[in-house]
């Protein structure tokens, strides 16, 4: 009798180890380990393209990368204690410091720019350093300008941007203004207390006044033609505000 209990006994062990084998075979087969990666689908997936859709698959990641380096490199313009300081925040402070006058200058360069283009009007470097050498003559040199700028909070770089947009302004809207002498002589009968006083009209002295008086005349007409306009374009669909 013990030994058919024993047999019985271990025909059922070899049941449950033979079952518990064909589980763990079961399980091994659809265990994440044997069966293919996300990695190895994507590489066999990439190992079907043509060579063709490959390059073109490289060039994207390429692209993706740099688009991310480079976007990484100017969205975060420094750090403090580990704290990123972006270009975002610079972008609001600077608005919130300077608001609509700073958006309203940019605005203006950006359209002085974009109608030269379209007019063929451009400022070279002659012609601002020509315009530059003068007004360094008119306050007494370089060195004198170069301090007077200073205290503006300027550089002679700055300035220098700055004559470039004031030429590109002047070729622009001033190259069919022109001053009559009736309009000089009624400047200088209206301002005659602030003007030096010259007795001979016919001397050199006299002349240079009144080129001067001139110039000045017609920096205000190209001045306002420009601002008439600057208005205008400003209120067109050339300019959409975010």
């Amino acid at each position: 009798m013990a030994r058919k209990v024993g047999s019985k006994t271990s025909k059922i062990g070899k049941k449950l180890a033979v079952t518990q084998t064909a589980r763990a075979k079961s399980k091994r087969k659809n265990s994440p380990l044997t069966s293919p990666s996300l990695v190895d689908k994507t590489i066999n997936l990439f190992n079907s393209y043509s060579t063709k859709q490959k390059l073109f698959v490289l060039v994207g990641i390429a692209g993706v990368g740099l688009a991310l380096f480079f976007g990484y490199r100017f969205l975060v313009i420094a750090w403090v204690d580990r704290i990123p300081i972006t270009r975002i925040q610079l972008d609001r402070d600077l608005e919130a410091r300077y608001g609509k006058d700073a958006t309203d200058r940019l605005i203006g360069q950006t359209l002085i720019i974009s109608e030269a283009r379209k007019r063929n009007v451009y400022a070279s470097d002659a012609d601002v350093k020509i315009e530059l050498d003068k007004i360094a003559a008119e306050q007494g040199g370089m060195d004198k300008l170069s301090q007077l700028l200073q205290f503006q909070g300027m550089t002679i770089d700055d300035f220098q941007k700055q004559l470039k947009y004031q030429i590109l302004i002047e070729k622009m809207f001033g190259k069919d203004i022109t001053i009559s002498d009736d309009e000089v002589a009624a400047y200088m009968e209206t301002n005659k207390e602030q003007l030096p006083q010259i007795t001979d009209p016919q001397s050199s002295e006299s002349a240079k006044l009144k080129q001067s008086i001139a110039d000045t005349l017609k920096r205000q007409k190209t001045t306002t033609a420009f601002n008439d306009w600057l208005k205008q374009t400003t209120a067109s669909s050339r300019v959409i505000r975010l």
